[in-house]
């Protein structure tokens, strides 16, 4: 069985022993300000500085300058990641995609941008029932929510309120046949 929105924004295949919801990726703000400031700027001036300093840097010989650039890279390692993070969370909030998959042992989460994605999986037995998103002071947002032994995953920031309905419905219905949450 397989389903979309009314607007086409989002997609639900279900088979017997599988269901994949897929949907876009709600806009955000915070990621362009990380982007820009840590993500592309600091890349461009890592790359830059780092072919000045190969080329014209002191000490004096090639494999010495090799050395000292290689332990700086190691040492700021923590902010190349940070950076290249920013750039893919960019990209993820202006175009990225988000894919909810329930089996019959997990359930995973994979968010995909610029053809890089990052999974989040959890053994479907630590699960309990999906819900809409409680944000602690009384009031909802249109996400769904799965709570486990181990935190919490949440998906579909940009769903609307039917859509986030439909969704928790179908993955409930689809556990319940399929055993396996705990649907307290």
């Amino acid at each position: 069985m397989s389903g979309a929105s009314a607007d086409g924004r989002m997609t639900v295949d279900e088979s017997d022993t599988r269901l994949v919801v897929r949907l876009p990726t709600a806009p955000a703000g915070t990621w362009r300000w990380l982007a820009a400031v840590l993500g592309g700027a600091w890349l461009l001036g890592v790359i830059g500085a780092s072919i000045a300093y190969l080329g014209w840097g002191v000490p004096d010989g090639w494999l010495l300058r090799v050395i000292v650039w290689i332990a700086a890279m190691a040492l700021t390692v923590f902010a190349h990641v940070l950076a290249a993070y920013g750039v893919w969370a960019l990209g993820y909030a202006r175009a990225g995609t988000e894919t909810f998959a329930l089996t019959g042992d997990r359930a995973v989460v994979r968010r995909t941008a610029l053809g890089v994605t990052l999974p989040f999986r959890i053994a479907r037995d630590r699960l309990s029932r999906a819900e809409i998103l409680d944000r602690g002071d009384g009031r909802t947002t249109a996400a769904v929510e799965f709570r486990s032994s181990t935190g919490a995953v949440r998906f579909g920031s940009a769903l609307t309120d039917s859509e986030a309905i439909e969704v928790v419905e179908r993955v409930n219905a689809f556990a319940q046949r399929t055993g396996g949450l705990d649907l307290r």
